[in-house]
């Protein structure tokens, strides 16, 4: 199962406003918009569908969300990505395409998305150690 919360600290209001406005509002997010409930679960497959349908409305912030999907990895493309991304161009042996393939199906993933998400872990993680350095540098001894 996957559990959608209402994240307490997000100020979109212009979200909540075309969630509630919205018609039809999935059956599932009635008691989340309502205010009724702060969080449910859910089938995976049907989160990733609510999720989607979250992130298609005004106002959905990728970075800092209003509900929260536990249990689902990565994010939904936004309306952002698809119209102003880069298209990249990736040549896999058939080996490496049968590891991700089998990882996307778990995930309930592309391939596509996969491999976009991996990316970014690793390029945060990488430019982690980098902040740490450049703000110790500032500090006073």
């Amino acid at each position: 199962m996957a559990t959608i919360a209402i994240l307490s600290e997000n100020p979109s209001e212009a979200w909540w406003m075309a969630a509630r406005n919205a018609k039809p509002v999935p059956r599932e997010l009635r008691a989340l918009l309502a205010g009724k409930s702060s969080a449910i679960d859910v089938e995976p497959d049907r989160a990733r569908e609510l999720r989607a349908w979250c992130a298609a409305l005004p106002g959905w912030d990728s970075e800092r969300p209003a509900l929260v999907f536990g249990g689902l990895v990565g994010r939904p493309i936004t309306t952002a990505r698809r119209s102003a991304g880069t298209a990249v161009t990736v040549r896999l042996a058939p080996e490496e395409a049968a590891l991700l393939q089998a990882l996307a199906a778990e995930r309930g993933q592309t391939v596509a998305q996969v491999l976009r998400e991996s990316a970014l872990t690793e390029a945060r993680r990488e430019r982690e150690p980098a902040r740490a350095a450049d703000s110790a540098k500032r500090r006073p001894r």
